[in-house]
C-alpha cells in the first residue's frame, strides 16, 4: 500500500472536535481466548477499510491543538491507540500501519517495560522515530478508583516522571487503566502535569469539557469487518471530499 499524497484538511475546534479514538491491546497470532487480541489479518482488514473509506491517523497533539485553539485536521480523522505496551505492538501492528502510512500512541505500563512479552526501551524508541506518541498506563496498571490516595499520585505523577527520564520525550497523556477514574483521580492527572487523560466510551464528540477523560471505543476480537465499519462516524470521506473542491462547507454527517 502506498501512502497517499496529503489528504485533503478541513478545520476543526476550538471546541468540540468530532473524530472516533480506537482502542486496541494485542494483534497477535493466538490459540489462547482472549477478547481484546486480533489476529493481524484481523487488524490488517480493519486498517485497509479506514484507508479505502479516506480515514486519515492524526496525532493526540495535533487533536488537542484543535480541542484548545482550533486546526486543519484530515477531512476524516482517526486517532489509534494501544494500551499495555505489548511487544506485539511493534511487532505485528507497527509493519501493518506503516503500509497504509498511519501512526499511532501505545500507553506504557512503566513496569512491564522490558518484561518478557512486553515492548523493550528500544522499540519504544523505534516507535518514536515512526512517528508515533508515548503516553503512561501508570507504573503497575491498578484499578486507581481500589487504591489509597497516595498510591495514585505515584501511579499518575511517578509514572510520567520515569517514562520522561528514560525515554527523553515529554509525555502529556495518560490513560486510565480499566478506563476507571473518579472526579478527583481526573484532577490528579491534570495536577501530575498531562494534558489529557483517555478513557473509555462510544461518543466521537470530544470538547475541552471532556479532555482528562476522553472516550475511546474498544475494538473487540469478536468485532467482525461489517461491525467495525458500522461503528465509524462516517461511511466514507468521499462525497465531502468532493463538496469540499467544489468550495462549500462539507457537512460531517454521524450515522
Amino acid at each position: 500500500m502506498t501512502p497517499s499524497p496529503l489528504p485533503l484538511l478541513v478545520h476543526q475546534g476550538p471546541g468540540e472536535v468530532i473524530l472516533p479514538i480506537l482502542l486496541y491491546h494485542h494483534v497477535l497470532e493466538s490459540s489462547l481466548v482472549n477478547p481484546y487480541t486480533l489476529a493481524p489479518a484481523q487488524f490488517e482488514a480493519q486498517m485497509r477499510l479506514l484507508w479505502e473509506r479516506g480515514y486519515r491517523t492524526i496525532s493526540v497533539a495535533q487533536f488537542l491543538t484543535a480541542l484548545e485553539s482550533g486546526t486543519d485536521l484530515p477531512i476524516c480523522p482517526v486517532l489509534i491507540t494501544f494500551d499495555d505496551g505489548d511487544e506485539d505492538v511493534y511487532t505485528q501492528a507497527l509493519p501493518i500501519l506503516q503500509r497504509y502510512g498511519f501512526t499511532a500512541t501505545v500507553y506504557l505500563v512503566v513496569d512491564y517495560l522490558d518484561k518478557p512479552g512486553f515492548l523493550r526501551l528500544d522499540q519504544v524508541q523505534s516507535l518514536l522515530e515512526a512517528g508515533w506518541e508515548v503516553g503512561s498506563h501508570s507504573l503497575s496498571h491498578p484499578d486507581l478508583t481500589h487504591v489509597d490516595v497516595g498510591r495514585v499520585w505515584e501511579e499518575v505523577a511517578g509514572s510520567r516522571a520515569r517514562l520522561e527520564a528514560l525515554l527523553g520525550v515529554p509525555i502529556t497523556t495518560f490513560a486510565y487503566p480499566y478506563g476507571s477514574a473518579y472526579p478527583q483521580i481526573l484532577k490528579k492527572v491534570r495536577a501530575a502535569g498531562y494534558q489529557a487523560g483517555m478513557g473509555l466510551g462510544l461518543s466521537y464528540r470530544h470538547s475541552p469539557g471532556s479532555r482528562f477523560y476522553l472516550s475511546r471505543r474498544p475494538i473487540e476480537a469478536r468485532t467482525t469487518l461489517a461491525e467495525f465499519a458500522n461503528l465509524l462516524p462516517w461511511h466514507t470521506c468521499g462525497e465531502k471530499t468532493r463538496t469540499t473542491i467544489s468550495g462549500s462547507t462539507p457537512s460531517l454527517p454521524l450515522h
